[in-house]
């Protein structure tokens, strides 16, 4: 009988690191994860199934460092992918503002650059590295040429993508599709503000039209989110308005939470400091 297991493919500010939350809660210390050699080489599907049948503890896998050359015709393993995919230019502000908070980046004057200024220095190199950004991340390692052999592939594997945009919907889908597994994927709400009003249009338009392999795998996500909603819309409403009072509950404990481990941290050092 082959093993079911999980592998989670993080592609960057995708939302994946919310949904690390999800999947330490639904699996506890049956999940593993990787991430100790970021844009470093990818994992091959060798690797990946050598690692799934050498440790019997684990039932789930997520790292960076994760394209779609996944072990999926394994006779020993029944494996299901996870993806978090978001607007790709979304992505790539919040790539800009991530980078500008942590200080260090490949753009040696993001720290100087503004939104406009950051995407001219993108558009003025025709093969920049962050257009098409997921698309490419999900073909590493792989035959296929993008996003449409990707979406063909999809339709015989077990890929459930999550689309950061509706999360709350897609981690409802996982409740109801993947039971076994996701028995509560509330999360903590975190803020995904948008930032594109401080872009300008034509720059925006044209980094847009420059990714529209990520825009067909987005559509491809928010078609197969849309075919599990349609099935039952009413009873999905009514399912997505009680996860969020769950997460909102969620949030109340862990800021409670927060606030002890808050004051415990404050009472230690005054006790050492007497």
């Amino acid at each position: 009988m082959s093993r079911q297991y999980l592998v989670n493919v993080h592609i960057p500010k995708c939302g994946g690191t919310t949904f690390l939350e999800v999947l330490q809660r639904n699996f506890g210390n049956r999940y593993d994860c990787s991430y100790g050699h970021i844009w470093r080489e990818f994992y091959t599907a060798e690797q990946i199934q050598k690692f799934i049948v050498s440790d019997l503890r684990f039932e789930a896998f997520s790292s960076h460092e994760i394209s779609l050359d996944l072990p999926f015709n394994s006779e020993i393993i029944d494996l299901v992918c996870t993806v978090s995919l978001r607007d790709p230019l979304q992505r790539c502000v919040s790539h800009y503002f991530f980078e500008r908070q942590r200080g260090t980046t490949k753009f040696k004057d993001v720290l100087t650059l503004s939104l406009n200024g950051f995407l001219e220095e993108i558009l003025n190199h025709d093969d920049h590295w962050l257009f098409d950004y997921q698309t490419k991340h999900l073909v590493k390692n792989t035959s296929f040429k993008g996003a449409a052999d990707i979406i063909k592939f999809a339709g015989t594997a077990r890929i459930f993508p999550i689309v950061l945009e509706r999360f709350s919907e897609s981690m409802v889908s996982l409740e109801q599709r993947l039971p076994h597994w996701f028995s509560d994927c509330s999360f903590t709400p975190t803020n995904q503000s948008k930032h594109t009003e401080h872009a300008d249009a034509e720059l925006t338009a044209e980094f847009c039209k420059r990714s529209s392999q990520d825009a067909k795998l987005l559509e491809w996500a928010n078609g197969t989110l849309d075919e599990f909603v349609t099935q039952d819309p009413d009873a999905h409403q009514l399912l997505v308005a009680r996860f969020n009072k769950r997460c909102r509950k969620l949030a109340r404990r862990n800021a409670i939470f927060d606030k002890l481990r808050g004051f415990a941290r404050w009472n230690r050092n005054l006790m050492l400091n007497r």
